[in-house]
C-alpha cells in the first residue's frame, strides 16, 4: 500500500509532463511489470474469464460454418517483446509501440469445415501458428472520469506467419501443401486488412479494459498498471 501511495504521488507530479519510457535503455522495472501483465493476458486467453465475458480457449469450439474443436491451447512469446516507446502526452493520450519477435499458438484439433462452401476438409491432429515480428502500434485516449478509456486504435502488422497442420484429410502431403498456402494467405490478410482488424478488435479491447479497471481515476489507473499482478 505504501509503495502504491508513493507511485501515485510521483505520477501526479509527472502527469503535467510527457512521460517517455524507452526499453532500448533497459528500464528493468517497467519491463518486468509489462511482462507480468502479458503473462496474465496469456493466462486469460488460455483459461478464459467469465468476469470479462471471455470464453476459455482450451477447449475452444467453433460452430459458425465449422465443426472444429481446439484443445490444449498453448501460447508462447507474449513476454518476449521489444518496446520502442511508451509515451504519455499531457492531453492524457498514451502511445505504445511493441515488436514481438515470435508468438507461437499451438493446439490439438479435431473436426471438419467447408472452404468457401465448396470443399469439405476434416482431420484430427495438431496445428500451430508461428507469427514472426509482429508490430503493434497503439494509441489510447483517456477520459478524466469513467469510463476511463475513451478510445483505442491499434494497428497490427506481421513479417510472416508460418501455419502448420497435421493429419488433415489423413494425408500428410495434403497437410503440408495446405499449411504452405494458408501461411501465405494469413500473412497477406493481416497486412492488407489492418483497418478491418483494428475496427473489430479495438471496441472489444476498450470494453474489456473499461470493465476491468472499473471506477479508477486516471492517476490511480497509471499506478495500477505499474503494480498490476495476476491476482488483481
Amino acid at each position: 500500500m505504501k509503495l502504491y501511495l508513493v507511485l501515485s504521488t510521483i505520477l501526479k507530479f509527472l502527469a503535467a509532463k510527457p512521460l517517455h519510457y524507452d526499453f532500448k535503455n533497459s528500464n528493468f522495472f517497467f519491463e518486468n511489470q509489462f511482462n507480468k501483465s502479458f503473462e496474465c493476458f496469456k493466462n486469460v486467453l488460455e483459461i478464459g474469464s467469465s468476469e470479462h465475458g471471455l470464453p476459455s480457449l482450451s477447449p475452444l469450439r467453433f460452430n459458425d460454418g465449422m465443426d472444429v474443436v481446439l484443445d490444449g491451447l498453448l501460447i508462447d512469446g507474449l513476454t518476449h517483446y521489444k518496446s520502442t516507446r511508451i509515451d504519455l502526452k499531457p492531453e492524457i493520450v498514451m502511445y505504445v509501440d511493441f515488436v514481438f519477435p515470435k508468438i507461437t499458438v499451438s493446439s490439438n484439433y479435431s473436426g471438419k469445415m467447408n472452404i468457401l462452401g465448396l470443399y469439405a476438409v476434416y482431420g484430427k491432429g495438431e496445428l500451430m501458428f508461428e507469427f514472426l515480428n509482429i508490430t503493434a502500434s497503439t494509441v489510447v485516449k483517456h477520459n478524466i472520469l469513467t469510463p476511463l478509456i475513451a478510445s483505442t486504435d491499434t494497428i497490427i502488422g506481421v513479417d510472416s506467419v508460418n501455419f502448420t497442420i497435421t493429419k488433415l484429410m489423413d494425408d500428410e502431403d495434403f497437410s503440408k501443401a495446405f499449411s504452405k498456402a494458408a501461411s501465405n494467405v494469413i500473412t497477406w490478410f493481416i497486412n492488407n486488412s489492418q483497418k478491418n482488424i483494428s475496427g473489430y478488435l479495438n471496441p472489444k479491447f476498450q470494453k474489456i479494459v473499461n470493465h476491468a479497471i472499473g471506477n479508477l481515476n486516471f492517476l490511480d489507473y497509471l499506478a495500477k498498471i505499474i503494480l498490476y499482478s495476476c491476482n488483481d
